[in-house]
């Protein structure tokens, strides 16, 4: 069955199912800590070109059926494990909207202290001075989803720095 309808009591019945996009990434066996990037532009904007497009994504093990195990499992971070068994951290969507700034690139050496970090130069996209850059803040939080303040302030980086 797929699908919802709005009577509780009736279900969409399909012959068969199409993925029309597909995208692959490979997440390799005991390699942590790596970013996984697939390029869904085209997919997101015809979601917001016609919302009835809008089914999801779906992430797939391609090995799945040798193991008879689901998916692949993505951990959100290293202490999500410190809890009563482990957590459930799902693969997060982050859309950018707007005039883009710079691109974060995902961190490849990881220290005790924190991750090295690099992204792509700023691009001044007017001549006004109200979009010029003043510096970057580097902050840090266990927490995925947490307010920039002093106290998580890292340091500051002047605007002509990428590393």
């Amino acid at each position: 069955m797929l699908g919802d309808v709005s009577d509780s009591s009736k279900a969409v019945v399909a012959d068969s199912v199409r993925l029309i996009r597909t995208a692959v990434d490979t997440k390799l066996r005991n390699v942590s800590s790596r970013c996984h990037t697939i390029g869904v532009q085209g997919t997101v904007q015809s979601w917001f070109n016609d919302p009835t497009t809008n089914h999801g994504f779906m992430l797939k093990a391609v090995d799945e059926a040798p193991l008879a195990r689901g998916g692949p499992r993505y951990e959100a971070a290293e202490y999500a494990y410190m809890t009563k068994g482990q957590q459930d951290n799902h693969p997060k969507l982050l859309l950018t909207c707007g005039r883009p700034g710079v691109t974060l690139a995902p961190p490849t050496t990881v220290y005790s202290t924190g991750a090295q970090l690099s992204w792509s130069a700023y691009i001044d996209p007017s001549g006004s001075p109200d979009d010029d850059i003043v510096q970057y803040q580097v902050h840090r939080s266990l927490k995925q989803h947490f307010t920039p303040s002093a106290d998580n302030l890292v340091a500051p980086v002047d605007a002509q720095v990428t590393t």
